[in-house]
């Protein structure tokens, strides 16, 4: 009898495994699915990993159901629920955003999104509702069914192997006890189970330690799944730097050297890291050795003048039209031209793209990129790099002031007096919900006699969706885009040129301000955009058209496509006083290139070698490194998410000793990048100066 009982524990168990690993399957197309839509490859590794995951998913369900029955059965189905419930939002997430995100920085953010966007969100959700409707179905079905068949087998079976124990102990010599052949029976299950367990937690660790490592969150769920992307993201290792192949000098710090290159005179190698973990030590050591960049003819030339700097949603430089955007296209070909540059997509949306730009590190948290220094000394960004040179500093946004949580990141650690957005302030100066021609023109009017200033914008007008051509922001400007293009384009490209023609309209604006205030000549506008024009991109809000060829002219378009731009980095003085300074930029560069670029122009001493971006006129190479090891050089470009080949521009072959030094290299920035926000390392070396 008690082999029976064995046989009914099987039974329960392969039927649970069975039941369990079928709802995990019909998640793993939902894997799938997103592999499909990041346009990765699948391939053994992959389906090997995922597929060893889910089985292990599987039985631990198996073996809590088992174990507790009915309590363990509700614990099942509260996990089945969540997993789902989580996979669907990571699906429409990307769908929008064409990133995902940390079930954290969902939360964190959603009151934001709620109160901004909840026009969006809605639209997100009934563009998808069959989607959303046939997995709630699904879900309830299989709940259903599991709870008819294998919690009621599983209950019985229980009885039945309860009354076999029994039977077989009254046959038995009435000298042994019945509670004898009761425990002989649980000695059995529990046996059972631990094997169960045992495999489970074999199953669990293998594909955990199969996986693959990553630097964010996307790049782990495209290579992993978003279930066992989630828990490598929680787990992952630790990268360690390429030494052996970073860039290379033997840096001194002698009078010369630092006349030659943009460094500062701290000696790295023999810095006291008696109380601090290795990773310091192998930090500086990487740092000590880190080829610098060398100052130039155009080092200084801004020093004492104004600085403006705007981060322009969603804006993009394809747009740019003599006869329609005049200004835009002065400051774009009559300051510095960069002819390769790009905004990478970091994941993450508007707050990576103005933490690339603001720090000159590659952002590593996603949404919550700022956030994280936001109690940490950034002793790199112009705002404080310059207010320490005696400069008034400021930031200003016409969105709501706690969205992206800016109200705790946009402070003293980023080097601002203050920071003035809808909420706070900025409706005192604008008017309430202010475009952004009120933002950058009736600002001004506060800070034009704080002289010397640098003030920060980060705008709203061109944000996403563009498929509402009703609303006011749109029509304020339709007729100038219809006027200048008549029928070429479809009513979303129509729509998105418009709202950013606000932009174009306040720089025409601030244009005027600057020369009425005689600041023309001495206040120099950067300007670049956050992020590409998602809102264009085959998602929920263009009914699952890529509205992006476009606007780029160009079929086929792959993310890295997507991020080319231009930015402005324009000046009076170089019209007019310094044409000969006037340069175009051909090497590829990027939005992280512009920190230590301005530093270099503005003459502030900095350390080249603490960033991640390199000064553009300086006589380094040129790349562009993202955050999921696709990089671009002067020769090529080595893109995607899982397995990455390296293609020349001219389909010639390359060394590998030249792809594995930009492998590393691109690592190398990254752990760099990371190290510095997550370990407050710059406040390591520059503890003195008060910025809390």
């Amino acid at each position: 009898m008690l082999e029976d009982t064995k046989k009914g524990i099987i039974k329960s168990a392969r039927m649970g495994a069975f039941y369990f690993f079928a709802y995990f399957i019909v998640l793993l197309l939902i894997d799938i699915l997103i592999f499909v839509k990041t346009n990765i490859s699948i391939n053994s590794a992959i389906v090997t990993r995922i597929s060893l995951f889910n089985f292990a998913n599987a039985l631990i369900l198996c073996f809590v159901s088992l174990y507790f029955k009915r309590l363990g059965m509700i614990i099942s189905e509260i996990i089945m629920a969540l997993v789902l419930i989580i996979s669907l939002i990571e699906i429409l997430v990307y769908e929008t955003f064409d990133t995902f995100m940390l079930p954290n920085m969902l939360i964190n953010n959603a009151g934001g999104v709620m109160t901004s966007f909840g026009y969006e969100l809605k639209k997100i959700v009934f563009s998808n509702l069959l989607f959303l409707v046939g997995c709630i179905i699904f879900f309830v079905v299989f709940i259903i069914l599991i709870n008819k068949f294998y919690v009621i087998n599983m209950d019985s079976n229980s009885e039945n192997n309860y009354n076999n124990i029994t039977n077989e102990a009254s046959n038995i010599d009435k000298s042994v006890n019945i509670n004898f052949c009761k425990t002989v029976g649980r000695k059995k299950i529990i046996i059972l189970n631990s094997i169960v367990l045992v495999s489970l937690i074999v199953a669990l660790l293998a594909s955990i330690y199969i996986s693959v490592d990553a630097s964010n969150f996307s790049q782990n769920v495209c290579i992993n799944g978003l279930k066992l992307g989630l828990i490598r993201e929680v787990y992952k290792s630790k990268n360690e730097l390429k030494l052996e192949d970073s860039e290379s000098m033997d840096v001194k710090t002698n009078k010369e050297f630092l006349e030659k290159y943009n460094v500062l005179d701290i000696d790295y190698k023999n810095l006291d890291v008696s109380n601090l973990p290795d990773d310091f030590k192998k930090i500086n050591q990487y740092i000590s050795e880190r080829a610098p960049s060398n100052k130039n003819e155009w080092t200084g030339i801004f020093k004492g003048k104004n600085l403006i700097m705007i981060c322009a949603e969603a804006f993009s430089s394809y747009i740019v039209d003599k006869e329609l955007t005049p200004t835009l296209y002065r400051l774009i070909n009559n300051g510095f031209k960069f002819t390769d540059y790009y905004v990478p997509s970091w994941g993450g949306s508007t707050i990576t793209g103005e933490y690339a730009f603001l720090t000159g590190l590659i952002p590593k948290h996603s949404v919550e990129s700022l956030k994280q220094v936001a109690n940490k000394n950034m002793y790199f960004t112009l705002p404080r790099s310059l207010k320490r040179e005696g400069y008034n500093t400021g930031a200003y946004h016409n969105g709501e002031y706690k969205y992206y949580e800016r109200n705790v990141s946009h402070g003293k650690n980023l080097g601002f007096d203050y920071y003035l957005a809808n909420g706070n302030g900025i409706e005192k100066v604008t008017g309430p919900w202010p475009n952004d021609i009120d933002l950058l023109v009736k600002t001004i009017d506060d800070y034009h006699d704080k002289t010397p200033f640098c003030m920060y914008y980060m705008t709203v007008s061109g944000h996403a969706f563009y498929n509402d051509g009703s609303t006011a922001k749109v029509l304020k400007n339709i007729n100038r885009v219809k006027e200048r293009y008549e029928d070429k384009y479809p009513d979303q490209i129509n729509n998105y040129i418009a709202v950013q023609l606000y932009i174009e309209d306040a720089l025409t604006e601030l244009i005027k301000k600057l020369e009425e205030y005689n600041l023309i000549n001495d206040t120099v506008i950067c300007m670049t955009s956050d992020h590409y024009p998602y809102g264009l991109y085959n998602n929920a809000f263009t009914n699952y058209l890529d509205y992006l060829p476009f606007i780029y002219g160009k079929e086929n378009m792959i993310l890295i496509d997507k991020d080319k731009n231009m930015p402005i980095l324009w000046c009076g003085s170089l019209e007019k006083n310094q044409k000969n300074y006037v340069k175009e930029i051909i090497k590829p560069t990027s939005s992280i290139d512009l920190t230590p670029t301005l530093l270099n122009l503005f003459g502030v001493p900095f350390d080249s070698r603490l960033l991640a971006g390199r000064d553009v006129f300086s006589d380094f190479e040129g790349l562009v490194p993202y955050n999921n090891g696709t990089y671009i050089t002067l020769v090529g470009r080595k893109e995607g998410m899982g397995i990455k080949t390296f293609k020349t521009n001219d389909g010639s072959e390359i060394s590998e000793d030249y792809i594995r030094y930009y492998d590393n290299l691109t690592d190398n920035l990254n752990i760099l990048s990371k190290f510095i926000a997550d370990n407050d390392y710059y406040d390591y070396l520059f503890a003195n100066e008060n910025y809390k």
